[in-house]
Order: structure tokens, then sequence, then C-alpha cells
């Protein structure tokens, strides 16, 4: 249950602290009061996205708190443990939510910095906020089905269910693709297999590359470099090496005359050394490198293959490899096409049945669980007003969606002489109300929340139907807490605690208070809801 919020240069507000009983709480006030504001900050303590143009104007932030009671067995302990929440033995939930002007938000959950996502998750087991929009939301197909599975229980069962429906979809789409292989088996086997023989040709690394690029540049300049070589080779030929071996020797003998020539001597020995040794790799060079037009077409030739290879495949080699084993893969898979095509039908068959059991297992439980909401939804009209309504939830078989075969309708009729017609275009706004509240009050605890905020669920409905809806709301209180913003005292008189907003305006600006009523005030309040006439409120005599 919520057990207080508090609100902080929120709206119209520099604070607001409100305080909420486990039953049937009333929330009153006049027009422009603030009622609203209550909403919209559980909202987004429910993780909504934030307007930031809620805080206050002159404020640089808002700060919104909620605390809350809840069992230890609640679902919201659970999730915020396994989320690593430091979570105590007390029953207490604090959620804080604080709103800068430079757009930045901080959530807390019981002091400890959390996130929306997070918010969102646990508010699905705090409360639910029932509006007008919902019944909106009445008016469509997916909260029939929705709100039907929920009373069903089929949530496990349907998400097995629909792990084996995107499951079968996957499997079929094999199948198609196994088929349409298999039809062209001949040609795609020529067609990879021919891809597979140019990849595995040649040795797809950069190593290559640089080794087949380098053997080309010297092929390419062979001639230039032939002519060079020769023509170094007879220079050197030409100046005399032996005249300078000869002069060398002479320096030899000269040096025993004059200690000076040694070092002169030696430096002329090791140029005719150096001289004869450059003349003689020449000539080894000259000798043994040859020109082959066929080899260099050739390499030219695997060079570009090599590189359209990369280019096609790329934009690395490492891809190309990749692709090489894919195809390889791909090509033994329609070696063996006939056995998958067996096995991926086998699998096909085996998903089909267990969804198909599925699908009625949860079809049953809709059948079941439909007819007894239609009772007491019917039985629940009679009591709101609704004397010769009926309703009906239908389930027809359609074509399997993902949500199963079945398609879920509510059906309304307001006499007997009349046919069951869709209640979304056959219902008013005050009856959507009292069908919404009836369907709320026959099953108190399906949606598993702790607390139900009804924003004006009364709007366009009499006095004598607002006192039968005044009634059943104290009744769901009695199993769950409610919160009602109505704006009728035949509503208001059957509530266990009642707050009244009042807007008090100063000299600068606006604010909103809120204060829990006593008996005599709530006297006073309900005497200003019927304009003055208590007797208009006509409230049976045994309620308290």
């Amino acid at each position: 249950m919520l057990k207080e919020l508090c609100l902080e240069n929120f709206v119209i507000t520099k604070k607001l602290h409100v305080k909420f009983t486990s039953d049937f709480n009333v929330i009153s006030g006049e027009t422009g009061a603030g009622k609203t504001l209550l909403l919209q900050a559980l909202s987004l303590l429910s993780g909504q996205r934030a307007d930031y143009s809620l805080i206050r104007e002159g404020s640089e932030k808002a700060c919104l708190k909620a605390v809350f009671h809840l069992s230890k067995s609640s679902p919201v302990f659970q999730i915020l443990k396994n989320l690593s929440f430091d979570i105590s033995s007390e029953e207490s939930l604090i959620i804080q939510r604080e709103l800068s002007k430079d757009g930045k938000t901080k959530v807390l959950i019981n002091h400890q910095i959390s996130s929306l996502s997070v918010l969102k998750e646990i508010s699905l087991y705090l409360f639910e906020i029932v509006s007008q929009n919902m019944q909106v939301e009445l008016k469509t197909s997916t909260f029939h089905r929705e709100f039907l599975d929920k009373v069903s229980k089929t949530s496990t069962l349907l998400a097995n269910y629909q792990k084996l429906y995107e499951e079968e979809k996957t499997l079929t789409q094999t199948v198609q693709s196994l088929e349409s292989k298999l039809l062209d088996k001949e040609f795609l086997t020529k067609l990879i297999q021919k891809e597979v023989d140019e990849l595995s040709s040649i040795e797809l690394t950069q190593e290559n590359e640089d080794i087949l690029y380098d053997s080309f540049k010297k092929l390419s300049h062979f001639q230039e470099i032939q002519d060079t070589l020769q023509a170094l080779l007879e220079l050197l030929q030409k100046s005399g090496l032996s005249s300078l071996n000869h002069h060398c020797k002479s320096l030899e003998a000269y040096s025993n005359y004059d200690r000076a020539l040694e070092e002169l001597q030696e430096k002329v020995q090791n140029l005719s050394k150096t001289s004869s040794d450059v003349c003689s790799h020449l000539e080894t060079y000259l000798y043994e490198t040859n020109f082959s037009d066929e080899k260099y077409k050739s390499i030219e030739k695997e060079l570009s293959k090599l590189k359209s290879l990369k280019r096609s495949h790329g934009p690395t080699y490492d891809d190309a490899q990749k692709h090489l084993v894919s195809q390889k893969k791909e090509l033994n898979l329609l070696n063996h096409l006939e056995e998958q095509l067996e096995d991926t039908k086998s699998l096909l068959d085996q998903c089909l049945e267990e969804k198909n059991s599925l699908a009625n297992e949860i079809s049953n439980l809709r059948h079941i669980q439909a007819e007894g909401l239609s009772e007491k939804v019917t039985t629940l009209l009679h009591e709101l007003g609704m004397k010769t309504a009926e309703f009906r939830v239908s389930c027809q078989r359609c074509e399997f969606t993902k949500f199963g075969f079945d398609n879920i309708r509510f059906l309304i009729k307001n006499n007997h002489s009349q046919n069951f017609s869709p209640i979304e275009s056959s219902a008013s706004g005050g009856e959507l109300a009292r069908v919404l509240l009836a369907l709320l009050l026959s099953t108190p605890s399906s949606s598993g929340k702790t607390s139900y905020i009804f924003d004006e669920i009364d709007a366009n409905i009499g006095g004598e139907t607002a006192t039968k809806i005044g009634k059943k709301l104290k009744d769901l209180g009695r199993n769950s807490q409610v919160i009602c913003i109505t704006h009728f005292a035949q509503v208001a008189t059957f509530a266990d605690n009642h707050i009244k907003l009042t807007k008090a305006t100063g000299s600068k600006d606006v604010t909103t208070n809120a204060k829990t009523l006593s008996k005599e005030e709530i006297q006073r309040e309900l005497l200003r809801m019927v304009g003055g006439d208590l007797s208009l409120l006509a409230v049976d005599e045994n309620h308290p």
C-alpha cells in the first residue's frame, strides 16, 4: 500500500505531504486545487518520462517521494534483490525522484541510486492508475485479451507459446530456404565450387601479396637494372684492377723504407679487394639473373587475381579466408541438403505439435475464465444500476497469432431485446466507467497490484449510480488499497479516509495544501460537494 506521498516544488505546490490508509481513501477539492498533480507525481514515480515544465516556477528542482508498505513476499523485493539492491528485512519501500531544470533526473530506491527502467518494472506490482484514459483502452481488443489473460493466469504458458511461435516461423523459413536451394542445388553447387576452387588456388595472405609484388617490381625494371649493372662492371674492369694490384704490392715494398706509407698501402689494398669483390658479385648476378616474359605475365596475373579476391571478399585477407571457410561449409550443406531438410521438417513438426498443445491449453483456460468473468461482471453491473445489462467475454477461434488462436472481445447488451454487440460501439461513457469498475471488482487480486488509484472514474454518471460506485469502491478497499479522486459526495461518503486539497493564494504565488479531515470536517466537505443539501446523498442507513 501507498503510505505517504511527499512533493516539493512540484507544479504549484512548495511542499505537500499526504498520508493514506490501507483501505478506501478519497481525495476531494475544488477544481484547480491540485488533484491532478498527485496523479502526475505517481506517474513520474512509476518511471514515466519527465516533463520538466512541472518544476515549480522559480525553483531549480522538484523532489517527489512515495513510501510504500509491502508484504515481505512482495515480488518487488525479489526483483530488487536480483538487481543487487541492499534490501533490509523491513517492509517499507521508499521511492524518490528528483527533476532538475537542467534536464537531469535522479532516482533513488531505499536511498540507493537506481534507474527509470527499474521504476517501471517494480511499479507494475505497486499501483495501477485507473483513469478515464483506461476507459479508452477498454474499447480495444488488446485490453480485452490482456485482462482475460491476467484472470486466466496464462502468462507463463503464453511466454512458452510465444517462444514456440517464433521458433516455428524461423523453422518454416529455413524449410522454405532449403526447399528453394534443393531446386537449384546443381546450379548452386557448381557456382560455390567454382568460388571455393578460385579462393583455394592462391594463398590469401598479405605476405604472399608482398612477395608477388616484389617479384613483379623486379621484373618490371629488369632491363634498367641489367643495363646499370653491366655499365658498372665495365667501368670497374676498365679502371685497371690488375694495375691497382701491382701498385699495391709496390707500396707494400716501399713501406719498408717509409713507415708513413703503411696506412696508405693498407687502404689501397682494401680498395683493390673491394673492387674485386664487387666485380665478382656483378658478374654472378648478371650471369644468374634472366628475364622471362612468361614468368612476368604469370606473376602479374596472380597478383591481380589476389587483389581482386581481396576486393570481392574483403576488405582484408582474413575476411576472404572466412568467406572461403563459409563457402566450404555451404558446399558441405548442399551435399547433405536432403538430410538437413528432413531434420528441419522433423523439428518443425515437433514445434507445431508443442505450440498447438500450448495454444489449446491457453484457450481452454480462457474459455473457463471467460464464462465466470461474464457472470461476475453482469452481476456487478446490475448492482451498479445497469439492471438489464448483460456482459459477455467472447472467445472465437481465429488464425494463429503470437497470442494464440483466440479472438477475445468484450460484448454487452443493455436489455434483453437487444443482441450482444462490441462494448466499444454500444456503451456510453458512464457505462464504460461501470464496466471498468465491475471488471476490477470481479478480479481484485488478478493484477497483483497493492493499490488502485481512481481518477474520477465516476465521471459521466448520475448521483444514484455514484452511490453504488461508492459502495463498491469501499468493498474493493477491504482487499486492496483504494485511492479515489472524486467530485461526488455520494462516493466520498463511503471513504475510510477523506483527504481534501485546497489552493492557497498568497501575495506572490499559489500553492496546494492537503488535509486529512475529521468527522466534522468531512460533513462540511460533503455539504460543499452537494451544494449545501446533504439529503441529496441518499446514503443507505446501514452505512457507518
